[in-house]
């Protein structure tokens, strides 16, 4: 992560905070779910560029699981921290867009992780079918640049690296 970011953990907690980051045993970290979506949509622009789009999506659920009986052949882990992230309370303003102007008794506040390395494991059960879209696998994932909400604050902003292990 280049800059904080916030992946809302949805509970609505009493305190003076309005919205709370997701944590795990206390620990800020970035769900699996939240990275496979991001994945799964950058795969579906690459793919959408060399086919039809009913061809794109047979190709997605056979490597990202479907609906009825379609397991995925790809398995995302949380990423964690490597070491301790801070967290810090920023404060916005909600915008009116019509008028242009701030709204009244607007001002709220949410939690943000500090930036930093968070890695995990992505496992990947290719056949014959599915090992010709290795690289546009590849290409998904490092065009994730952002992660969260609040990219026009600046927040979750990220680069991509991906180590490869054969087992």
């Amino acid at each position: 992560m280049k800059t904080q970011f916030h992946i809302s953990s949805g509970i609505m907690e009493k305190g003076f905070i309005d919205n709370y980051i997701i944590k795990k045993d206390n620990k800020t970290y970035i769900p699996a779910s939240t990275l496979k979506g991001k994945v799964r949509n950058n795969f579906r622009l690459l793919l959408g560029t060399k086919m039809e789009d009913e061809k794109a999506e047979k190709i997605i659920s056979s490597i990202f699981g479907g609906e009825g009986y379609q397991p995925a052949k790809i398995f995302f882990e949380d990423l964690m921290p490597e070491e301790q992230k801070e967290i810090s309370i920023r404060y916005g303003v909600a915008i009116d867009r019509y008028k242009r102007i701030s709204k009244d008794k607007a001002l709220f506040n949410y939690e943000a992780a500090e930036k930093g390395t968070y890695s995990g494991k992505v496992i990947i059960y290719f056949d014959e079918a599915t090992i010709q879209y290795k690289e546009d696998l590849e290409m998904a994932f490092l065009m994730v640049d952002a992660i969260g909400k609040g990219r026009s604050r600046g927040l979750g902003h990220c680069e991509t690296f991906i180590k490869e292990a054969i087992l």
